[in-house]
């Protein structure tokens, strides 16, 4: 288990166990705490990254929060959220004394093997638990908030995921697709969609439909979103590498094409990204935190997702 508490965060992340190896890359849990709430709200927006895979998230607190305007609201305790090929910006319009949250991050193409549902559908979108696996869901969302332990949530987790893979049906077209995800990956930004078709003795427009089918992205955007994942784990991991020093590693273009996907991806410039890193952009999971303004009890968070972000690796 991978493991980290600060002054206001805490983390556990976990291998799933071995039956669950082939449709779950990992669960992590984020707890995250303010002791007091401030008067008023700083100016603070959550940039979510581009991903390949889904991710399901639950929350396993008191759900009514305190929105901008004074009022109070209610979130959904789970939510399904599908691959993205962009940034999202969020503006943080509510806070709340505590933060709960436990995540399933399956493997590419694993959500729909599983559940059946096609994975298009969830592209770019997010789904509530109960709209996707029906009442179900209930029992599900109230097991895990009423559980005690981040082994305990895993466990109720895995029960539920391996009763549908016993009644799932494969995919007969999966083998195909997992190849082309297999190579994307191990060659991140080096490998064109004919170089695929050549590789797996298709036509183009039949691997297109194949890996749309079963990775809910086409093969592109797959190739594209990998790319970025790939520089951007060399720009947080080594702050000071140089790009001239290490052709190698460089895996756009040309200066232009990867300033372009870079703001596709993130908002920022490279240029921009690197000089505020540890300032204004905080990397935590799978998204960035951006703060015009900090206030007082936001600094031990930011602290600690800058802490989280060393010690983690996705």
């Amino acid at each position: 288990m991978n493991k980290y508490s600060g002054n206001s965060i805490s983390y556990y992340s976990e291998q799933p166990c071995a039956e669950l190896k082939d449709e779950v890359e990992f669960y992590y849990q984020c707890e995250s705490s303010i002791v007091e709430l401030p008067g008023s709200f700083p100016d603070l927006y959550t940039i979510f990254l581009p991903l390949t895979c889904v991710e399901m998230i639950f929350n396993y607190h008191d759900t009514s929060v305190r929105l901008r305007n004074e009022n109070y609201s209610s979130q959904s305790y789970g939510k399904i959220v599908g691959q993205h090929t962009l940034q999202t910006i969020c503006r943080a319009d509510n806070i709340t004394k505590t933060n709960k949250t436990f995540h399933v991050r399956f493997r590419t193409g694993a959500f729909q093997k599983l559940f059946g549902m096609p994975q298009a559908e969830l592209k770019n979108s997010s789904f509530a638990v109960y709209d996707v696996l029906g009442n179900e869901a209930g029992t599900l969302e109230n097991d895990l908030n009423n559980s005690d332990s981040f082994e305990t949530r895993k466990s109720i987790i895995e029960s539920f995921l391996l009763r549908y893979k016993k009644t799932s049906s494969p995919l007969r077209v999966a083998g195909r697709a997992d190849s082309a995800v297999k190579l994307i990956q191990s060659n991140p930004g080096r490998i064109t969609v004919r170089e695929i078709r050549d590789y797996l003795g298709i036509t183009e427009r039949m691997l297109e439909r194949t890996f749309t089918g079963c990775i809910g992205l086409s093969p592109g955007e797959f190739i594209r979103v990998s790319r970025f994942k790939h520089v951007l784990a060399i720009m947080i991991s080594q702050r000071k590498f140089k790009w001239q020093e290490h052709p190698e590693s460089f895996v756009y273009f040309d200066d232009s094409h990867f300033i372009k996907e870079f703001k596709a991806a993130t908002t920022f410039t490279p240029g921009y990204f690197r000089d505020q890193l540890n300032k204004k952009i905080v990397k935590s999971a799978n998204f960035f935190i951006f703060r015009e303004k900090v206030a007082s009890h936001q600094e031990n968070f930011f602290r600690d997702c800058i802490e989280l972000e060393k010690q983690t690796t996705f």
